[in-house]
């Protein structure tokens, strides 16, 4: 598998991302890097929360009741 000959060095929360990113689903990936698809499944929802929260530009302002 080159993606992951290339990202030996990526930490494995990078490794998850970008395997998802090209189809693969969290068991497949559970199973190339040797750990548990709850694992994954987890490490895929903690990087979608850092993702949104990097272009997060607040909340909107509520308006005033009528």
């Amino acid at each position: 598998m080159i993606l992951l000959q290339n990202m030996q060095e990526a930490p494995a929360s990078e490794r998850v991302l970008a395997l998802n990113r090209v189809g693969f689903s969290p068991a497949e990936i559970a199973d190339l890097l040797g750990e548990r698809p709850n694992t994954i499944s987890v490490q895929l929802l903690r990087g979608k929360q850092a993702s949104r929260s990097k272009h997060y530009t607040g909340r909107k302002k509520r308006r005033a009741p009528a």
